[in-house]
């Protein structure tokens, strides 16, 4: 066995959100809502080119995670799966233009509204200490640093930059492209919500031992389906010799582990 790159990428989850950051950002979002809807109704004018943009782009990056073996419980094959899968996107079209609609409504002279005023909800809640830090410390922001789960798939991506304020400890090895090359774009996206979900997953349970391994098991396996079969890798399981831990050490530091290790 040889280990390819072992890293540790520390989570700074005491933070708040800037003020002057969330202020930016409503004032952008709610200056630009009439030009979102214009360009979304300028390019989706239909139900084709819904089915176009948005149903079959949908399914043709869903249908790489199926096994062609796969049967699922009710005894639906691949196909039959990709036809529902296809089927129930196809049948949003109408939820979609009506929620977006009523969003984008003018309201009492103001023009989208609701939308601003949910953009101003949601600022709000963000800017709240207690809910920055759960988001914070493992996305990050490009004002304040970029947090652990982004740095975790940069360095899982062949990426070697580390940004500003990131605290990281080299243990072995350097950053490598894992993923299989069909799915490399999805697993930046995919694993960067998994490790962001499962962050605030612990954080919310007070950093059980129980949770943190359930959330854990949950990104290997992520590990497991995704990377390239022909690293000949050793198969990531929670605290094993290819693993994406949480983890939190005797001091009460989090962190997340990368170690990868070869057959």
């Amino acid at each position: 066995m040889k280990v390819l790159t072992e890293v540790r990428f520390i989570a700074t989850i005491e933070q708040s959100m800037p003020a002057e950051v969330t202020q930016r950002w409503t004032d952008g979002a709610s200056r630009n809502a009439e030009i979102a809807n214009n360009r979304r109704k300028a390019k989706i004018k239909n139900r084709g080119d819904y089915e176009a943009i948005i149903t079959e782009i949908s399914s043709r990056k869903y249908e790489p995670y199926i096994n062609p073996d796969f049967v699922s419980k009710k005894g639906f094959n691949k196909d039959e799966i990709m036809a529902k899968h296809y089927k129930n996107n196809a049948n949003g079209y109408t939820k979609y233009t009506n929620n977006l609609d009523y969003m984008y409504e003018t309201v009492d002279g103001v023009p989208a509204k609701r939308y601003k005023e949910k953009i101003e909800r949601t600022a709000a809640h963000y800017g709240n200490k207690n809910v920055a830090r759960k988001v914070l410390g493992f996305s990050g922001m490009r004002s304040t640093g970029l947090g652990c789960s982004v740095q975790v798939i940069r360095w899982l991506d062949g990426e070697s930059t580390i940004a500003k304020g990131t605290t990281v400890q080299i243990e072995q090895g350097g950053p490598m492209i894992i993923a299989q090359m069909s799915l490399r774009s999805s697993f930046r996206s995919v694993l960067e919500q998994r490790l962001n979900q499962a962050g605030a997953a612990v954080m919310r349970a007070d950093f059980t031992a129980g949770e943190m391994k359930r959330q854990n098991d949950i990104t290997n396996d992520l590990m497991n389906a995704m990377s390239n079969p022909g690293l000949n890798l050793v198969p990531f399981a929670t605290g094993g010799d290819s693993r994406v831990d949480y983890i939190q050490d005797e001091a009460g530091i989090l962190y997340v582990h990368v170690k990868v290790s070869q057959k």
